[in-house]
């Protein structure tokens, strides 16, 4: 609801013209706390479609406007992680290095709970003629 983004800083500031002036003032995106920020916003949004989802009778359950249940948790969880493997790449590695190359363990299936596999070499390294699908 509009009410409830309204008392989340990153959505209120996408809202709020005024408020947006006023926080850039105190925090860039390059800031820890526009992170932390951003989190809480996708949160409050993750937790909405999971009660959308709900209401629409959609067949998997991430918990409810209120709560996210283990699977929604474990979703923010990878986006979390994703996002990490996105934009805080080591920058002695930017040259080679792209998201697909970042560790894969915090990549679990919502269903069976196995893990992502890692790459058998760099991304950038692979040979498209050489992959096994399977």
């Amino acid at each position: 609801t509009v009410a409830k983004h309204m008392q989340i800083p990153i959505s209120r500031y996408q809202m709020d013209l005024e408020y947006k002036l006023a926080l850039m003032d105190k925090v860039d995106d390059e800031d820890d706390r526009y992170y932390a920020l951003s989190s809480e916003r996708e949160r409050l949004v993750f937790m909405q479609l999971a009660q959308d989802m709900r209401d629409g009778s959609i067949p998997h359950d991430f918990g409810t406007a209120e709560k996210l249940n283990e699977k929604g948790e474990l979703i923010l969880k990878m986006k979390e992680h994703d996002h990490h493997a996105r934009w805080l790449i080591n920058p002695e590695d930017s040259d080679w290095k792209t998201f697909r190359d970042g560790d894969p363990s915090g990549y679990v299936s919502i269903h069976t709970g196995n893990v992502a596999a890692p790459l058998e070499k760099r991304w950038i390294d692979i040979d498209e003629t050489e992959m096994l699908v399977v």
